[in-house]
């Protein structure tokens, strides 16, 4: 994500919460015998896109030197707010990751 174009730059956002999305369908979709580590690794899928491009759009926001770039970013930086807020108070989600159970015994990390 270095495009510093405004409108390449929210395509590539656009872009990133698109994949955000389609992780988080995936993620609902999983079945209800799916491990715990992959559970959370599917989850993990739902914000990779996202920490990608959350940096760029808040240094490009607060620093960048074109009056049209800043706009974007803030308009990137809202959308990307938008979609965190609605996958943290999303039902569906909290629901699956509650169902998943580590193995007995299993460390974190592990």
């Amino acid at each position: 994500m270095t495009d510093t174009q405004p409108a390449a730059f929210r395509a590539e956002v656009q872009a990133s919460l698109n994949e955000a999305r389609a992780a988080l369908d995936g993620f609902l979709a999983l079945p209800v015998e799916t491990g715990f580590t992959d559970v959370v690794a599917s989850y993990d899928g739902i914000r990779r896109p996202i920490d990608a491009c959350q940096g760029w759009a808040r240094l490009y926001a607060a620093a960048h030197p074109q009056r049209e770039v800043r706009e974007a970013a803030e308009a990137a930086e809202q959308d990307i707010s938008a979609f965190l807020t609605e996958l943290g108070l999303h039902r569906g989600v909290y629901d699956r990751l509650a169902a998943a159970e580590p193995s007995p015994g299993a460390s974190p990390g592990s």
